[in-house]
Parts: C-alpha cells; sequence; structure tokens
C-alpha cells in the first residue's frame, strides 16, 4: 500500500506552491540562514540547509527533491501505520483500509508535497504509538519507553506544540498497566525528564547559535504566540470553526467552502457546520449504544495503554488546535494516527470492518479526485509559474502594483510571490498598503509616495500595471480576513490591516488613479486582471 501510494504521489506531484513550505526553502539560501530558524518548528530550516547543500542552489533551487523528501517521509509512515494496525489489531482489512484513508486524505495529501515539517512530524509520532504497542497491553519499558521518549523528543523539535502531548504520555504510564502506583509514578518521572532534557539542551543550544542570548530564552521561543497572538475561544464559533477544520481533513472541501462563502451569509454557513457537528456527535452515540461498545471502551482504557494514550493524545492536540486555529484543516490531520487507532480496536468483528473499508473506499476515491483537481487549480501560485508570467509580460522598467503583499487577492497568493522576487532583488512588485499605507502610520503622506512611484515608472519609459483587484470593493470589505466562516485566526498581520478603513481607503486609491489613462491589458496572474498605464501618458487635469 506505501509503495501504491508513492507511485499515485509521484505520477500526480504538483509544483511547491505552498507559502509556508517555500518560504522555509527560500529561508534557507540567504548568508543569514541560520536566523531564520523557527523556535516553532526547530528542525525545519536546518534541514532545508541540508537539502540545499546536497542538491545545490545557484539562484533558486529546484523544489523537486523537497517535494521527493516530503514523498518519501509520507511512505514511510504509511508503512508503519500500516504495521502498527497489522501489530495491535491484527485485520489485514483495516489496516489496508486505515492506511488508504490516511494516504489520500486531503491535508496529508497536500502536506506532503509542499516541503511542510509535518511529514517527518507525522512519521516519528507513528513510531511513538508504535513503540507503545505491547503484547500485553501495558505500557513500554526498557527500551521501547525510551524510544517513545525519543520520538516525542524529535516531534516537539518539529513542532513545538507537540510540548503538549507530555502530559498525555505521563497520564498514561501513571494511569495505565497492572504494576505498583509507585512504579508507574517513577517511569513517568523518567521518562519526561527524559523527554525535557534532550529538547531543552537543544532548543538552549540553538537559541544561542541564533539570539547569542537576546532575547531572552522564554521570549525567544514562544515568539509565534506575539505573532498569531495567545489562546482565543468564542462560542459556539470556535467550536463550530473546529467543526469545519476536523471535516477538512478528512473530506477535501475547496470547492465546497468556495462555494459557501459565496452564496451564504456567514452566519448560516456557520449553522450548516454546527448541523454537521452535532449530527457526526448523534451518530457515534447512536453506535456506541447499538453496538454495546461502551463496556469494551471503558475496558480498553483500563488495561490497554496503546489505546489510553492515543485518546489522551486525541484530547491533549485538539484542545491546542481549538485554541489556536480550529479551522485549519492541517492542523487535524495528527488525531487521524491515534484515532483511527481507537477505532480499529474498539471494532468487534469482520462485518464492522467491511462496512469501514467500504466507506473509505469510496472516500479515498474521492478524495483522490478532488486533490488532484485541486492540485491543478492551485498550482498557478507556485511563484516559478507567476515570475515567468510577469517575466514575459513586463520590461525592466515596468511595474505591478497590487493591493498587499502579506495576503490573497484576486485569488493569487501575493506573499509568497513577493518572497521569491525579493530572493531574486526583483523591484518590480510593489504593494500599496505594505509600501506606503502601513509606514505612513496612518497620516496622508502615502497618497503623495504612491504618486511618485507611479510617476517615475511612466517618466523611464516603463509601464505601470494595477491589478484589478486594487479597484474591486470586494478586496477592502474585509481586510483583516476575520468575517468569513472560514477565516483562521486574525495574527499580527491581519490586525495591521483591519486597523485600516477599508471604504475611505478604496476612495483614496481611485482618486490616485483617476488621474491616469488607465487602459486593459493582456497581463493576468491567476485570475488577478491588469490595467495599465502606459510609459510617457499624459496625466489628466
Amino acid at each position: 500500500m506505501a509503495v501504491a501510494c508513492g507511485a499515485v504521489y509521484l505520477a500526480f506531484r504538483p509544483p511547491i506552491f505552498d507559502s509556508d513550505g517555500y518560504s522555509d526553502l527560500l529561508a534557507a539560501l540567504g548568508p543569514n540562514r541560520i536566523d531564520n530558524i523557527d523556535p516553532l518548528h526547530l528542525l525545519s530550516v536546518p534541514i532545508q540547509i541540508l537539502l540545499v547543500t546536497i542538491v545545490g542552489a545557484k539562484g533558486y533551487p529546484p523544489t523537486m527533491p523537497f517535494q521527493v523528501l516530503g514523498i518519501a517521509l509520507n511512505c514511510a509512515t504509511l508503512f508503519l501505520f500500516g504495521a502498527l494496525l497489522l501489530k495491535c489489531i491484527g485485520s489485514r482489512l483495516f489496516a489496508l483500509s486505515a492506511t488508504l484513508f490516511v494516504a489520500l486524505s486531503p491535508r496529508f495529501w497536500y502536506v506532503g508535497f509542499q516541503n511542510k515539517p509535518y511529514p517527518l512530524f507525522f512519521l516519528v509520532s507513528v513510531l511513538c504509538l508504535l513503540a507503545w504497542c505491547t503484547t500485553d497491553g501495558n505500557p513500554p519499558s526498557g527500551l521501547r519507553l525510551a524510544a517513545s521518549a525519543l520520538c516525542l523528543s524529535v516531534a516537539i523539535l518539529i513542532h513545538e506544540a507537540a510540548v503538549f502531548l507530555v502530559p498525555a504520555g505521563v497520564a498514561a504510564l501513571v494511569l495505565g498497566g497492572r504494576e505498583p502506583f509507585g512504579r508507574r509514578l517513577v517511569r513517568a518521572i523518567l521518562w519526561t525528564s527524559g523527554v525535557g532534557a534532550v529538547v531543552l539542551a537543544i532548543y538552549l543550544y540553538v537559541w544561542w547559535l541564533v539570539a547569542n542570548g537576546d532575547p531572552g530564552f522564554l521570549a525567544w521561543a514562544t515568539e509565534n504566540l506575539v505573532t498569531q497572538g495567545p489562546p482565543q475561544f468564542q462560542f459556539p464559533a470556535t467550536v463550530i470553526q473546529s467543526v469545519v477544520g476536523a471535516l477538512g481533513a478528512v473530506l477535501k472541501d475547496d470547492a465546497l467552502r468556495s462555494f459557501l462563502s459565496d452564496n451564504l451569509p456567514t452566519r448560516l454557513i456557520l449553522a450548516l457546520y454546527a448541523g454537521a457537528g452535532l449530527l457526526l456527535c448523534a451518530a457515534t452515540a447512536w453506535w456506541i449504544r447499538s453496538t454495546g461498545s461502551l463496556p469494551r471502551l471503558l475496558a480498553l482504557l483500563r488495561t490497554n495503554s496503546l489505546f489510553m494514550l492515543s485518546a489522551l493524545f486525541i484530547a491533549f492536540w485538539s484542545v491546542i488546535v481549538i485554541a489556536w486555529e480550529p479551522v485549519t484543516s492541517n492542523h487535524w490531520v495528527f488525531v487521524l494516527f491515534p484515532l483511527l487507532v481507537c477505532l480499529g480496536l474498539m471494532l468487534r468483528d469482520h462485518h464492522e470492518v467491511t462496512i469501514f473499508a467500504a466507506v473509505v473506499l469510496v472516500l479515498s476515491a474521492l478524495n483522490l479526485y478532488l486533490d488532484h483537481a485541486q492540485d491543478q487549480s492551485a498550482s498557478r501560485n507556485a511563484p516559478e509559474v507567476l515570475a515567468a508570467t510577469i517575466n514575459r509580460h513586463l520590461g525592466e522598467k515596468d511595474i505591478f502594483i497590487v493591493l498587499a503583499n502579506e495576503d490573497w487577492y484576486g485569488d493569487v497568493e501575493y506573499e509568497l510571490l513577493f518572497r521569491y522576487l525579493k530572493v531574486a532583488s526583483d523591484e518590480r512588485g510593489v504593494a500599496i498598503l505594505n509600501d506606503f499605507v502601513l509606514p505612513a502610520g496612518g497620516t496622508p503622506s502615502w497618497r503623495g509616495r504612491l504618486r511618485d512611484r507611479i510617476d517615475a515608472a511612466v517618466d523611464a519609459g516603463g509601464n505601470a500595471y494595477i491589478a484589478a483587484s486594487v479597484l474591486d470593493p470586494d478586496s477592502y470589505k474585509d481586510l483583516a480576513n476575520s468575517k468569513d466562516a472560514f477565516s483562521p485566526k486574525v495574527d499580527a498581520t491581519a490586525r495591521q490591516y483591519g486597523a485600516l478603513d477599508g471604504p475611505a481607503l478604496l476612495r483614496d486609491i481611485r482618486d490616485i488613479l483617476s488621474r491616469y489613462d488607465l487602459q486593459d491589458s493582456d497581463f493576468k496572474l491567476g485570475d488577478d486582471q491588469f490595467l495599465v498605464i502606459h510609459g510617457n501618458a499624459s496625466r489628466k487635469a
């Protein structure tokens, strides 16, 4: 199954177009690349640096090695996960169908192609679960216990949020097994100390290497809390967004989200997902009651340490995702692994496994079709594709103007494009909010500077291309991208955008551009069509 899925991945792989994944690649290119190490994903940039060193980089490294590494890690994860299920459950049908389900689930598929740190995180997480798969159901001991501690340590170094899985492991060690309580407690303390020693030592070393003591260790290690903001919980919106994110990890729903956003108000969308969540909970409760599975569930919690650890992993990870960014489906993929372990142990007979396998087969086929179709559409945001379009249509003296360079406009991810152009020292891109409005601190001086920038390009014989999204009122309705049902948590950049008066900003920009002769052009990035002010064109009075 792992080999077959790998062949499918290689056959259908799209260009790398994810902003974070490509940014990690770019972070490994500069002379000060060590400074780009992110404490949230501590090992990500060092892995990028290693790969860049191996494949070489003149300007930009080829993206294929980075993508192939993600695919290889995903395949290794699938192989080990299938082995885990076969060992602890004993059903080949369940092991194969559950492995296929994970392999073609939309977000597992996505992160494997996009040079993100999650594939390695999934691999070590499955190895941690495998270490807990014992023949007698007791918690691991000896080398197995040490191996689980090492795997969880690596998981934390890949994704800082995995530190919240440590209490889950402690609880499973203390509450699971039939040994005396004192011995279980000592084992939990030793296991936690081992994880803490490895993680703290490496974090301290990297902190000193990167920051040289300034800022302080805690400030550096938690800097993402400043950027992303503290945990947020708003009932019932956060709970409903958790349903949105979790369902998106199971079923490819990008087209559905787009359709709902375009045709229904936010409150109705949230109501629909709330109904779906309640229906799912009711169906789960009915299944447990109708099959008499509650006693089996309680017995597994008491006697099977792997089941207990998996259940605690689900609970602790879900709390973190709900608190920080519940609508983002990437964050829910990890839950699939312990959830399928629990489900496999809960299923009683071949009949139930057969039904599960049939549902998985239909769902996986649908996901495969939608995964590939979405990749074909979204791959136009690959920076190489956008940069090639710019080079075909723009000369050295030309400029193109967009609203902002840290968000999506006109269905184009300008954030990634501008990062790509920055590495190439290409300064033809102009972002109104980031280059003029925000630096002006709310004063009207930005208007004159924007006019001067356009005039300088036009007077030099170049053309100034204006994105249609700059003049589209929809671009200004929600500058913080916080009012849509599928909007992620508002980060620092979004808060800056949200503080601006969108309608007033649109009036100012229209007033500035009204003095120029705007004409249609054949320049287009994605769906964002551009107007043009031709070089040496006369200004309107």
